[in-house]
């Protein structure tokens, strides 16, 4: 039986508990059950390997075991550039998928499980499911926490059939044109149009 149907159950029971203890009025037991459900959502995320990427290129190469992924977490400001060139170089085919990182963590304590982990959970313009391969550009409109995810988990696709290997680049450009950098730029520009006309109009002596 995979952790997805397992997670599933345990929410179904802790959550039926709930709202008997909620009748009840019992804080103890509240208390019991938050934790118990705490752990649930741990034991869920033991799965999966995450790493945390910053400005520049990351190279990868990973081998993913069966019923599990890799999550690479790439925080991007507005303008920044994100570039995925991933390979399976040994095994079978993976889902590769473009998440949010507040989606992600809700996938992985087990709020996504009950209805698979279909588009609501991830941009499917920059997915692919059952490939052996993947590679884009990424354009950030807004400042957010996205989530670069290497599934081998068949949660959607093929069910796996053993390890996998991927290998590849996960680059993180930054946007240089900020605002501070512009009014730089535009100040520089300034001082030399002045010291440009200063040599052409030069000064009267008097």
């Amino acid at each position: 039986m995979k952790w997805g149907g397992i997670i599933q159950w345990r929410y179904l029971i802790y959550s039926i508990l709930y709202l008997k203890l909620q009748l009840w009025g019992n804080m103890i037991c509240r208390k019991v059950l938050t934790i118990l459900v705490m752990l649930t959502i741990i034991s869920t995320t033991a799965s999966a390997t995450i790493y945390n990427l910053g400005y520049g290129t990351e190279t990868i190469e990973i081998t993913i075991q069966s019923n599990q992924d890799a999550a690479y977490i790439v925080p991007l400001e507005v303008g920044d550039k994100l570039i995925v060139d991933l390979t399976v170089t040994d095994g079978g085919s993976v889902d590769f998928y473009l998440s949010n990182k507040t989606a992600y963590e809700l996938y992985l304590a087990g709020a996504a499980g009950s209805i698979k982990f279909d588009s609501l959970y991830y941009v499917e313009e920059y997915s692919r499911i059952s490939v052996g391969n993947i590679h884009y550009t990424y354009d950030s409109l807004v400042k957010n926490d996205l989530v670069v995810i290497v599934d081998n988990a068949g949660h959607v696709g093929e069910v796996p059939v053993g390890p996998v290997t991927v290998e590849g680049t996960i680059t993180i450009q930054k946007n240089v044109w900020t605002l501070q950098n512009i009014l730089i730029t535009i100040v520089l520009i300034i001082l030399i149009i002045v010291f440009m006309l200063s040599f052409r109009y030069p000064r009267k002596k008097a």
